[in-house]
């Protein structure tokens, strides 16, 4: 666990963290910006959603502040299970190097820090930890919206598909250094 002033950088791994990002997805992709995707194709119950890849593949890399979560990231492990290929069934990982898959990303609203430096220190912390692990990249999935966000920060378009919901899905790969 590293600080930034009064910020926790972890991994999940209790049942009431697991609960507490889970409503986090919830108040994210359900309530604040709805999600078709998330909304359709995670389990919802009781004002949580969880992803329906299990959480013995994944690694869940958050952020809290006074004990609360303010930030988190789901990685899938799984390269046979990803949710990429659950969007577009054609899809093929275009690098043989070891990847990671990224299915959800939030940064919660009113969280009293900088959502840029945030989001920051964030990445920085978590492909750190993926770095130490051996992954040389990660791949994501986002919409329009967000697409020139994350090609700002190093991502690259690698592919676009139309989603089951007739929406367009940008697929992304940010590699390592």
């Amino acid at each position: 666990m590293n600080a930034h002033s009064n910020l926790q950088f972890l991994i999940l791994e209790s049942n009431d963290d697991l609960k507490e990002f889970e409503e986090n997805i919830y108040y994210n992709f359900v309530e604040r910006h709805p999600d078709k995707y998330i909304i359709n194709e995670y389990f919802i119950e009781d004002k949580k959603a969880r992803p329906k890849i299990p959480y013995s593949d994944l690694i869940i890399y958050a952020v809290k502040k006074n004990n609360k979560i303010i930030a988190g990231i789901a990685l899938n492990k799984n390269m046979e299970i990803m949710q990429v290929k659950d969007i577009s069934k054609d899809f093929n990982l275009p690098i043989s190097a070891k990847c990671i898959e990224g299915i959800i990303l939030f940064i919660n609203d009113k969280t009293g820090e900088n959502p840029f430096e945030l989001g920051f220190n964030f990445r920085k912390e978590y492909e750190s930890y993926l770095s130490k692990l051996g992954y040389e990249c990660y791949i994501a999935t986002c919409n329009k919206e967000k697409l020139k966000l994350y090609l700002k920060i190093g991502g690259e378009l690698i592919g676009e598909v139309i989603n089951r919901y007739n929406e367009s899905e940008y697929i992304i790969l940010r590699k390592l250094k």
